[in-house]
C-alpha cells in the first residue's frame, strides 16, 4: 500500500469519482488490499476544518477517529491526502478535512522554533542569529584580533613594582617608582608622586564594571603648594621611555586607556606620546567626571603613525616614544589641538585644568595605563607581579634586596669578597636581567651608606674607586679601587645598574 504521510490535506472541493480507492490507516499489505471503492456516488472534499459523507462498499474495516488515505491510483492526480473518520452509519463515513497544524516558525531571540536552512558548507557554525556563519570569514579574524590585542607597549602599567624608591616617591625630577620618570619645571607650586597600596576593606582596584582586581597599587599624585596660575613654560608631569622595536604601534590605528580617579571632581589632564627627539606629539584630554571614583578612561582609533618619521625608533635598546600623564602643563607645551599629530614638543590638552590651583592635599590617582594596537580598546591586560618585575630589571637592577632602598644600610645581597694584598675586588657579576643598554652602575657602602666606596671590613675602612671594572647590559666585574689595600683584606659592597628608564 502506498505510504501514509501525515498533515497532507486534499484540496477542498475536489470532486473524486465513482470507484476510487480508499484505504485505512492501519492497512496493511500490497496496495489495495484492503481498499475500499465508493460505491456509486462521487465524492467531493469538504472545506478545510468541515466534513462530508462517503459511502464505500465495505466500512468494516474502518473506525471511528481513524485516519483514511485517499489513494493517489484511484483518487487521481493531485488527490492523495489524509481524511479522518468522525462517524460511521453502515456503510457511510464521515470523513472531515483536517485543518493542518500550524507551521512552526524558525528559531528567534523571543522564541524556540527550527534551524534555519543551512548552506551545506563543512566549515559553518550557525550563530545566535539563526544563521550559518563561515568559520574562516568570522571566527578566525576574531581570533588574530585577540591575538593581536596582547601587548601593552607601558611598562609597569599597574604600578606595583617599586625596587627604586620603595614607596618614598618624589617630589622633583626624578623616578617616582619603576619605569615612571617624573618632569618638573613649576614656579612655586609642588606636588608628590608616590606609590600607594590599597588599604581597608578593598583587597585591590578592579576593572569597572567587573569584579577583577588589577593591581593592589596606584600612583599618587599630591598637591601639596598651590600654584593658581601657571606660567608659560610651566610643566609638572610623569612620563615613561617605551623602549624600541615600535613595530606593534607603528601601521595601524591605536588605543590609550587610563584607570584614574581624583578628589577634584570633573579634573581634566592631557595623556600624549612623543617621538624620541621630541618633535611631534599627539596629546588627547582626559577627564574624570566624578570626584574619588575610579573612571576607566578610553581613548580610541588614535591616529596612525606617519609613514618614514625616522625619529620613531624600531631597535630595541633605543627610545621608541615617550608616554606622558600631564596634569599640570603651561601653554607653550599646549598642544594646538586635541587628537591630531603635532608637529612641535606637546603634553598638556586643549582645556585641560590647572591641577595645581587645586586645594592643597588634593589628589590625582592612576592604577592603570594601556596603549595597544588596533583602533578599539581591549579589556585592560593584567600582569603579574613577577612578570613584571621581570620586566622591569631590565632598567633597573641592584644588588639590595627588593624592598631596600639603594643607599640602605644593609648586608642583604651585598658583594662580599676576600681579596689579596694589592688587589682589586673584582669578580664578574652577572645582572639579573640583560639590561635595555649600557647602564650606569653605582657603588654602595653597606655599612655608612655612603656611595662609590668599598667596605673594608679587615680594616674597618671605606675605599673609595674609580669605577665599574669591565662593565656591558649583562654585567660587569665589580669596581676598581683608588688605592687597593697593602695587605689581604676582605671587601664589601653594593651596587646599583641604572639605564635611566
Amino acid at each position: 500500500m502506498p505510504q501514509i504521510e501525515p498533515f497532507v490535506i486534499p484540496s477542498p472541493g475536489t470532486v473524486i469519482p465513482s470507484g476510487s480507492l480508499f484505504t485505512p490507516s492501519g492497512s496493511i499489505g500490497p496496495a489495495g488490499l484492503n481498499a475500499f471503492s465508493t460505491s456509486t456516488a462521487s465524492f467531493t472534499v469538504p472545506a478545510i476544518g468541515a466534513t462530508a459523507n462517503l459511502t464505500v462498499t465495505d466500512a468494516s474495516s474502518f473506525l471511528v477517529g481513524e485516519l483514511v488515505y485517499l489513494d493517489q491510483a484511484g483518487g487521481g492526480v493531485g488527490l492523495p491526502g489524509i481524511l479522518q473518520v468522525t462517524a460511521k452509519a453502515g456503510n457511510t463515513l464521515t470523513l472531515l478535512n483536517p485543518t493542518p497544524p500550524p507551521a512552526v516558525p524558525n528559531a528567534s531571540t523571543t522564541a524556540a522554533g527550527l534551524l534555519a536552512q543551512v548552506s551545506g558548507n563543512t566549515t559553518d557554525y550557525i550563530r545566535a542569529d539563526n544563521t550559518s556563519q563561515n568559520l574562516a570569514t568570522a571566527v578566525q579574524p576574531a581570533i588574530w584580533s585577540a591575538r593581536l590585542r596582547s601587548y601593552n607597549s607601558v611598562g609597569n602599567p599597574n604600578f606595583e613594582i617599586d625596587q627604586r624608591t620603595c614607596g618614598t616617591g618624589t617630589t622633583t625630577s626624578a623616578f617616582a617608582l619603576d619605569r615612571w620618570l617624573v618632569s618638573k619645571n613649576v614656579a612655586t607650586g609642588t606636588c608628590s608622586f608616590v606609590q600607594n597600596v590599597v588599604s581597608g576593606a578593598a583587597a585591590s582596584i578592579v576593572v569597572p564594571g567587573t569584579n577583577f582586581g588589577i593591581t593592589n597599587y596606584f600612583l599618587r599624585i599630591t598637591v601639596t603648594t598651590q600654584q593658581a596660575s601657571l606660567l608659560a613654560g610651566d610643566y609638572f608631569y610623569i612620563y615613561q621611555n617605551i623602549e624600541g622595536p615600535l613595530r606593534q604601534l607603528g601601521g595601524d590605528p591605536h588605543t590609550m586607556q587610563i584607570l584614574c580617579r581624583s578628589s577634584v571632581a570633573g579634573l581634566s589632564f592631557g595623556l600624549s606620546m612623543r617621538d624620541s627627539s621630541i618633535t611631534h606629539s599627539l596629546v588627547s584630554l582626559c577627564t574624570i567626571p566624578t570626584a574619588n571614583t575610579w573612571t576607566l578612561i578610553q581613548l580610541p582609533n588614535l591616529p596612525v603613525l606617519p609613514a618614514g618619521w625616522s625619529t620613531y625608533q624600531y631597535a630595541p635598546g633605543n627610545v621608541a616614544y615617550y608616554f606622558t600623564i600631564a596634569p599640570i602643563v603651561g601653554s607653550t607645551m599646549t598642544t594646538p589641538a586635541n587628537g591630531v599629530w603635532q608637529n612641535g614638543n606637546f603634553t598638556g590638552a586643549l582645556g585641560q585644568s590647572n591641577f595645581l590651583a587645586s586645594p592643597v592635599n588634593s589628589t590625582l590617582d592612576i592604577a592603570f595605563c594601556q596603549h595597544e594596537p588596533l583602533s578599539q580598546p581591549s579589556q585592560l591586560m593584567d600582569i603579574d607581579f613577577v612578570t613584571n618585575l621581570d620586566r622591569c630589571l631590565r632598567y633597573y637592577t641592584k644588588s639590595y634586596v627588593y624592598g631596600a632602598v639603594a643607599g640602605a644600610v644593609t648586608g642583604q645581597g651585598e658583594i662580599n669578597l676576600y681579596n689579596q694584598a694589592s688587589g682589586n675586588p673584582w669578580t664578574y657579576i652577572a645582572f639579573k636581567k640583560t639590561m635595555a643598554k649600557m647602564p650606569s652602575i653605582t657603588c654602595w657602602n653597606p655599612v655608612t651608606a655612603s656611595s662609590n666606596t668599598v667596605r673594608n671590613w679587615t680594616g674597618s675602612a671605606d675605599l673609595a674607586i674609580t669605577g665599574a671594572q669591565d662593565p656591558s647590559d649583562a654585567g660587569f666585574s665589580n669596581f676598581t679601587l683608588s688605592a687597593p689595600p697593602a695587605s689581604a683584606y676582605r671587601s664589601l659592597n653594593h651596587y646599583v645598574a641604572d639605564t635611566g628608564w
